[in-house]
């Protein structure tokens, strides 16, 4: 009953969770579900496999200690591919891998929570920029200069590539930067160059255009932050203004001029915090902007570990920061660590795109470095993997 709900209602509870699952991986690489085990990286705190993540508020009591910590340290470790992917954004899938999105034509590539890596096989001859995990555990890849979106399947089998109307759709390369899905189901695209918003539906596999929007700069939006409600996103600009899109409409908050910011991360009040390129964190609301700091910029996206704090990793400039965000929005830099290899590896343009598994552990993808990120905060926790999979937090 659980499945045909999810199947024919979209019901973000019973979807959500009915995606989680472990995975097996055999010889050959490929990934099949099992039985879940959601202990499998240390102490779980409350929550079952059946809880279900329906709204922020459910997610923001498992993923902040009912105790706060206040030691927001980290190490940092990197995972050897032996090759410069040029990768954009990553995933959480329902098996615990991490996909990461080519933005050049290529292969992604899948980091397993075994600390293994491989080259899913190549389609397409376009690059993508950022993705989505779909209620049914599918990766959608998120179209930057390709012609289609990238599908690649739960059991990490080989991509398929949908074309869904781009090409008459009267958006032109580059398209998006990154993007979230709702509960109901529906993409939110981030549109890198206008005029137009749009909506993908995964169940038809088809655009929606919604209005069109004033463009005032080369890059429009650069990622998304999914917003309380669920259903609608802040639109993180580049060279715009801040807008409130849903599946059906978009309006711009009037007052919020920015530009400059690439990702964010939603705060337990429904405040974001967007990331810069250039200038500094910001906080945001319906109410206004406050700046946070201070920030020397070069940032691209942000992740919530376990632990009460939230990070992001100056990848843009050579000054190695790392920026802690703590759960009222305050922002703190500190210089990057050497990682276990003994070197720094935060270098301009190493890694794009940073996301976080249940324990706690945020995952950055390699974009002209030969080796993924791995950032552990020394106080992370581990919980249940369905709500790291939540549309709030699952995204580039």
């Amino acid at each position: 009953m659980r499945a045909l709900l999810c199947g024919l209602l979209m019901l973000d509870a019973a979807c959500w969770s009915q995606a989680s699952f472990t995975a097996d991986c055999t010889a050959a690489g490929h990934c099949v579900p099992s039985p879940p085990t959601l202990d499998d990286a240390g102490t779980i705190d409350a929550g079952t496999i059946d809880a279900g993540y329906a709204t922020w508020a459910d997610v923001t009591r498992e993923l902040f200690p009912a105790t706060p910590t206040t030691d927001p340290t980290f190490t940092l470790a990197t995972i050897g591919i032996g090759t410069n992917p040029g990768l954009i954004g990553g995933v959480l899938t329902p098996s615990g891998s991490v996909i990461c999105l080519p933005y050049y034509p290529g292969p992604a590539l899948e980091i397993r929570r075994n600390g293994s890596t491989r080259f899913l096989p190549s389609v397409g001859d376009g690059g993508w920029e950022g993705g989505v995990l779909l209620p049914d555990g599918t990766v959608l890849g998120l179209p930057y200069s390709a012609k289609e979106f990238l599908v690649i399947p739960p059991d990490g089998g080989t991509p398929r590539l949908v074309e869904g109307g781009l090409e008459t759709s009267g958006l032109t390369a580059p398209y998006f930067e990154g993007g979230v899905v709702t509960k109901s189901g529906k993409v939110l695209l981030a549109v890198s160059s206008g005029p137009k918003l749009a909506v993908f539906d995964p169940d038809t596999e088809r655009l929606s255009m919604l209005e069109p929007v004033t463009f005032n700069g080369a890059k429009q939006y650069a990622g998304a932050v999914l917003r309380a409600d669920g259903e609608s996103g802040w639109m993180v600009p580049r060279d715009a203004t801040l807008l409130v899109q849903s599946n059906t409409a978009s309006s711009s908050d009037p007052g919020l001029p920015l530009s400059g910011f690439a990702g964010g991360v939603l705060l337990p009040n429904g405040d974001a915090v967007l990331a810069p390129r250039l200038g500094t964190f910001s906080r945001v609301s319906v109410d206004g902007v406050v700046p946070r700091g201070p920030s020397t910029g070069g940032y691209f996206s942000a992740a919530w570990s376990t632990n009460g704090f939230a990070y992001a990793v100056q990848t843009d400039g050579p000054s190695g920061k790392v920026a802690i965000i703590d759960s009222a929005g305050n922002v703190t830099e500190v210089d990057a660590p050497v990682t276990d290899a003994g070197t720094l590896p935060i270098f301009n343009g190493s890694h794009y795109g940073f996301v976080a598994r249940e324990d706690g552990v945020i995952v950055g993808c390699p974009f002209s470095a030969s080796y993924v990120l791995l950032l552990s905060p020394t106080t992370r926790r581990t919980v249940p993997r369905e709500v790291m999979l939540s549309p709030w937090l699952d995204k580039w």
